[in-house]
C-alpha cells in the first residue's frame, strides 16, 4: 500500500498492527513506516491544495495537513525515545541506528512543515548535537538556518552556518560524506558559502 502510494489505507492497516502486536520486535519498523505514511500523506494534501479552488475543501486539506503531520512527530517521537532507551541497555542494530537518526531528521522536518520553526530548531539542534562527529550534521545546521530565517533572525541563521562550517573543517578530510548526505565536502563547503551570501 505504501509502494502504491495508499498512505491512508496504509497507515489504517499499520496503526492495527501496532495495536495488536504492540510487543513485537517488528513494532519499531511499522511505527516508523506508519510515521513515514502520515508525512506523505500530509505532502499530498499539500501538492493537492495549490490545485484545489473550492475554499471549504482547502481549509479541509489544511486542517488534515496538520493532522498528518502531527501524527507523524508524535510516532518519529515515540520512535526516537524508545530507540534511545533500547540503546543504554544494548548496542542497537545497524538498522535501528539509521531508523533513530532519520527520526531525529524527520521530526525537524514534519515540525517545519507544520510550521512551527522554534520546535523545528529544537529537533534539528538535538540531531546535529548528536550527529556531531558525521557528516549529517551539517544538513541540521543548513535547516537550522532555514528555520531562523523563517523567524526573521538572519543573524542566528549565520551563526548555524558557521557551525556547520567548523563541523565541516573538522570532518572534512576523516569522513566519507556521499555515504550519508547528498554532497561531497567540497559541495558541502560551496553551499556553506552560498547560504552565507543569502
Amino acid at each position: 500500500l505504501c509502494r502504491q502510494r495508499r498512505y491512508q489505507e496504509a497507515a489504517e492497516r499499520l496503526a492495527e498492527a501496532i495495536r495488536r502486536y504492540p510487543d513485537d520486535p517488528e513494532s519499531i519498523n511499522a511505527r516508523y513506516l506508519l510515521a513515514e505514511c502520515h508525512r506523505a500523506e500530509a505532502e499530498r494534501l499539500r501538492k493537492e491544495l495549490g490545485e484545489e479552488r473550492v475554499e471549504s475543501v482547502r481549509r479541509t486539506n489544511l486542517r488534515r495537513v496538520g493532522e498528518c503531520l502531527t501524527l507523524a512527530i508524535e510516532g518519529y517521537s515515540f520512535i526516537r525515545q524508545a530507540l534511545n532507551q533500547r540503546q543504554e541497555e544494548q548496542p542497537l542494530s545497524s538498522i535501528e541506528r539509521k531508523t533513530l537518526r532519520n527520526c531525529y531528521f524527520a521530526l525537524g522536518a514534519a515540525w517545519f512543515d507544520l510550521g512551527d520553526y522554534e520546535q523545528a530548531n529544537r529537533a534539528y539542534t538535538a540531531a546535529a548535537t548528536r550527529y556531531q562527529n558525521e557528516p549529517e550534521a551539517l544538513e541540521a545546521y543548513v535547516q537550522i538556518a532555514r528555520a531562523h530565517r523563517r523567524l526573521n533572525d538572519p543573524e542566528e541563521a549565520r551563526v548555524a552556518l558557521q557551525q556547520g562550517q567548523e563541523v565541516l573543517k573538522r570532518l572534512k578530510h576523516r569522513a566519507e560524506f556521499l555515504h550519508t548526505t547528498n554532497s561531497s565536502a567540497q559541495e558541502w563547503e560551496t553551499m556553506f558559502d552560498w547560504l552565507k551570501t543569502l
